[in-house]
């Protein structure tokens, strides 16, 4: 599983935050308030980060199946190649 380029970790404001803890970094004071809207961002980044590898999982997925696809269509004009010239010795023969 590819590993997120985004850190689950936020410094923002000043506040570090870590689990559920918050220790100010330059020493001012942090309120409940700002806290909160920090674990909620982080939160979101983590949210984010789960919908990013999905969406390149779904792509991986889809470019799979389209190289597939392309190799499939390739078969078959090559088997159709051979069978328009078959069909034209056929005729002239």
């Amino acid at each position: 599983m590819p590993t997120p380029r985004i850190l689950p970790t936020i410094v923002l404001c000043g506040c570090f935050i870590a689990g559920s803890a918050a220790t100010p970094l330059f020493g001012a004071p942090v309120s409940q308030e700002h806290i909160e809207r920090l674990q909620k961002l982080r939160n979101r980044i983590q949210d984010l980060q789960q919908q990013l590898l999905k969406t390149r999982e779904q792509r991986d997925d889809t470019r799979r199946q389209l190289q597939l696809a392309e190799k499939r269509i390739g078969g078959l004009l090559k088997g159709l190649r051979v069978l328009n010239h078959q069909l034209q010795n056929d005729h002239r023969g």
